[in-house]
């Protein structure tokens, strides 16, 4: 059985890994794990594992140069990198220990048992693995990860909840173009639609939609061209978004509804388009549009008619003009008078 060693100074990410890998089945065995990096090199050097799972973040020694540390004494152990920071460092860090990977928390077990297989096949072969190989394919990841593909996947989920058809249809392409003029390894391709998929169905789940449309949308790793995964990805992204559409179909009329009922309840609040789209969940510029095609006008002159009208009415019954400023959501009677007269045509004191 292959020694496998835990370094994690959270416990339950320790815990995790011990209980949700079945290591027999690979034939391994968990002989050891550690808090912090001190404890992990007294026990490599009690236990001599033959690979250590490490989060690279820990207190006073991290893992990176915890792995240096142990590789001057025991050379033939493997590492798998986990960390919880996208930083181009780190990879770079974990190119230099010669790591099996680097995999980014939280992590996908899919993505984690490919790592652990990857360093058992090493493990058993011996040291005679291509160091090149690794780097570039570290490498790779760590692009994979920098900002410029997390802003294409960023952009391309926060579209598809938008409903933004063409703008998610323009990123998309953006996205698999950047991968294929950068000759990104085909695995590593996988990975990052892989990734984005289960992202877009975390979604779609959140908001409670069902996702069982999808599921004959899978990506499959026997694929053996970018193009394939490309096809597959695009045929899932417009499902996702043809599910979103018919959400959204169910949702706006009701929730533009609820907008209008807060504006008529708290329009003499210092209420703002912000707000009141916060309160019932739509995105603030759709709910200015929706406004303004619902009512025949925008959200500012809406709430200016609801306190001319109110304020019209407490004239007629006698009210002071400064308490009817008040009461209709002005700190300055004059300030409401000069609106007052913008919006009606004559000064508050002619309602009396």
């Amino acid at each position: 059985m292959l020694k496998v060693l835990i370094v994690d100074d959270e416990f339950y990410s320790r815990e995790g890994l011990k209980s949700v890998i079945s290591w027999e089945e690979f034939g391994c065995v968990v002989c050891g794990e550690a808090e912090d990096a001190e404890m992990a090199i007294d026990l490599a050097r009690k236990l001599e594992p033959d690979l250590i799972i490490t989060d690279i973040n820990m207190p006073a020694m991290n893992g990176i140069d915890m792995a240096k540390v142990i590789l001057k004494e025991l050379a033939s152990i493997k590492f798998i990198i986990i960390t919880g920071h996208d930083d181009f460092q780190y990879a770079r860090g974990a190119i230099k220990i010669n790591a099996v990977d680097f995999i980014l928390k939280p992590i996908e077990i899919d993505e984690f048992l490919e790592a652990l297989k990857k360093a058992i096949h090493l493990i058993k072969r011996g040291n005679t693995s291509n160091p090149l190989y690794y780097e570039k394919q570290l490498l790779q990841e760590s692009i994979l990860d920098s900002s410029k593909i997390n802003g294409y996947t960023k952009d391309i989920i926060s579209n598809i909840m938008y409903n933004n058809r063409k703008a998610v249809e323009k990123t998309f392409g953006e996205l698999y173009k950047y991968m294929k003029e950068g000759k990104f390894d085909k695995n590593i391709v996988l990975r990052i639609s892989l990734e984005l998929m289960v992202k877009i169905k975390n979604e779609l789940s959140s908001l409670s939609i069902p996702i069982t449309e999808l599921e004959g949308l899978e990506l499959k790793r026997e694929y053996q061209v970018i193009q394939q995964i490309e096809t597959c990805m695009n045929k899932f992204i417009m499902a996702s978004i043809d599910l979103i559409r018919d959400y959204h179909g169910e949702l706006e009329d009701s929730s533009l509804e609820k907008a209008i009922k807060y504006i008529n309840e708290n329009y003499n609040k210092n209420i703002s388009l912000k707000v009141v789209a916060n309160h019932v969940y739509l995105n603030e510029s759709y709910l200015s549009r929706s406004l303004k095609f619902k009512l025949g006008m925008g959200f500012s002159e809406y709430i200016r008619g609801l306190r001319v009208k109110k304020a019209t009415e407490l004239l007629k019954i006698g009210y002071s003009i400064s308490r009817v400023a008040q009461e209709v959501g002005y700190s300055d009677y004059r300030q409401f008078s000069i609106n007052f007269k913008k919006q009606t045509g004559h000064k508050p004191s002619s309602c009396r």
